[in-house]
């Protein structure tokens, strides 16, 4: 077989996703975006309803299927909590994106929300937070102010496949 499918909590290793997919043992890997061990029972179903000709197996184009909100609620929102957070609405995306590099550039850590939720466990970038790993001291300052959680959490960084060669080394 030269195609695989992979969830359940074991499809949640990056590290072993690459490897798999840098060994050149099949010509397609495909990692759906809830890949918890909830993501069994959904490939489980999908992969039954796909074989009773329901649905068509066909790679999911993209995994932001969650719920997004109207502006006033989004306003709402934002009034309720205006103590604690200042936000800013841009007009389009590349506006919003200089702005970001700037308070990133300043040592800000921001929240950043577009459009859809991501379905699964991560965040690939429309419900994100965004601070500059280059100051020692963000992963603790995440970790306790913002995201309350446990100083072993890990982070995973993003970048464009245009701009990976200035920020990621190849061990090869």
């Amino acid at each position: 077989m030269r195609r695989i499918a992979l969830a359940g909590g074991v499809a949640l290793n990056c590290t072993a996703n690459g490897k798999l997919l840098q060994s050149g043992l099949f010509d397609e890997t495909f990692v759906q975006p809830a890949a918890g061990d909830d993501g069994s029972a959904l490939g489980a179903a999908a992969f039954g309803t796909s074989n009773r000709g329901i649905i068509h197996n066909v790679r999911i184009p993209a995994p932001y299927l969650g719920p997004a909100y109207p502006h006033p609620e989004i306003e709402k929102a934002l009034e309720r909590f205006e103590q604690q957070v200042e936000a800013t609405v841009y007009d389009n995306l590349a506006d919003a994106c200089e702005q970001a590099a700037h308070l990133i550039a300043q040592g800000k850590v921001l929240g950043w929300y577009r459009g859809r939720m991501e379905f699964g466990p991560r965040a690939l970038g429309n419900r994100s937070i965004i601070a500059d790993p280059g100051h020692p001291e963000m992963r603790d300052r995440i970790n306790s102010m913002v995201k309350m959680r446990e100083a072993f959490r890990p982070f995973a960084p993003a970048v464009t496949v245009r701009q990976a060669h200035r920020w990621v080394r190849s061990k090869a």
